[in-house]
């Protein structure tokens, strides 16, 4: 009795749509009733190739006179006994004592994904936003102020949280509520921290680059929890799922940086210059004497008549 094979029917992505167990060989492979693997693919032959021992003990395929031809892949690396393409459609075959990797990490089964995880990052978030909403503020502080928006700053991030628990029902049959809001409180306590360190450490050492990089830090941010979202409610590979995540990144980073292109580019009289104000003593970097600044603007009349004198 031969050594138990399976036949493994791939999807677009590599993963598997069917998997069918052979204990004899030979055995037939096409679309017609009769095969040990039948294959939904018109491009395939009612019997398109036979799957047989050779007398090394290898596996190997013959075509069985197909007008589409049968393609033998080269090995992949990860210990398929054989990879095939039959019309469009991927197949290989795998032995029984193939070894398989451990198992990946449940996202849901971390402990930041659970409730009182969850209730500690929602705690962060309103402090923070508690802390923004006062720092804004550039008139007589009142404390009634810090409730205004509060049922805004609540419902947004429970509706993603909602709509992304709804895609997971649907797709891997668990909502996963809390691991949602946990990976949504996350990214916006991480905004609300990075963001005003980012403007504080901007104006202190007068470099303009760390405002300018910020839209990229966020956006990598961003990314990074978008993966996680997509994991909890996709079977997709890893691999596919970070490149949906850095394709709308980057989508989203480029527009960003163009729009303000485009709109410094119309607005002529907008200085080049940080609109950041923080209070003195957060000032690391020296600053310009009066002299210094005067003798700057001075070295500017000259090109700036140039540009009156231009039609």
């Amino acid at each position: 009795m031969d050594q138990v094979i399976f036949v493994e029917l791939l999807g677009r992505t590599g993963d598997v749509a069917h998997r069918v167990p052979l204990t004899a060989l030979p055995a037939t492979v096409g679309r017609a009733y009769d095969n040990d693997v039948i294959v939904d693919d018109p491009f395939v032959a009612p019997h398109h190739l036979r799957i047989e021992r050779r007398d090394d003990g290898s596996l190997g395929a013959v075509d069985l006179g197909t007008r589409n031809g049968l393609h033998i892949l080269p090995d992949s690396g990860a210990g398929d006994a054989l990879r095939l393409r039959i019309g469009h459609t991927l197949m290989r075959v795998r032995t029984r004592d193939f070894a398989v990797v451990s198992e990946q990490p449940d996202p849901v089964a971390a402990r930041w994904g659970s409730v009182p995880a969850t209730v500690l990052l929602l705690c962060a978030y309103l402090a923070l936003l508690a802390l923004h909403t006062y720092a804004g503020t550039v008139e007589e502080f009142v404390p009634a102020r810090l409730f205004v928006g509060l049922p805004i700053a609540l419902v947004v991030p429970a509706a993603w949280a909602g709509a992304w628990a709804a895609i997971g029902r649907l797709t891997a049959g668990r909502a996963m509520f809390f691991a949602h809001a946990a990976l949504t409180l996350t990214g916006l306590v991480a905004t609300l921290v990075i963001e005003p360190f980012s403007n504080l450490l901007a104006f202190s050492l007068s470099a303009p680059i760390v405002v300018t990089i910020l839209p990229l830090v966020l956006g990598t941010i961003g990314g990074t929890l978008l993966f996680g979202q997509l994991r909890l409610v996709s079977r997709q590979p890893t691999a596919l799922l970070a490149t949906a995540a850095i394709i709308v990144v980057a989508l989203g980073v480029s527009g960003t940086y163009v729009a303000g292109y485009l709109e410094a580019r119309e607005d002529v009289s907008r200085l080049d210059a940080m609109h950041i104000l923080e209070p003195p003593f957060t000032r690391l970097a020296p600053g310009v004497s009066v002299d210094a600044f005067i003798d700057g603007a001075q070295a500017l009349e000259k090109p700036l008549a140039k540009l009156r004198e231009e039609p």
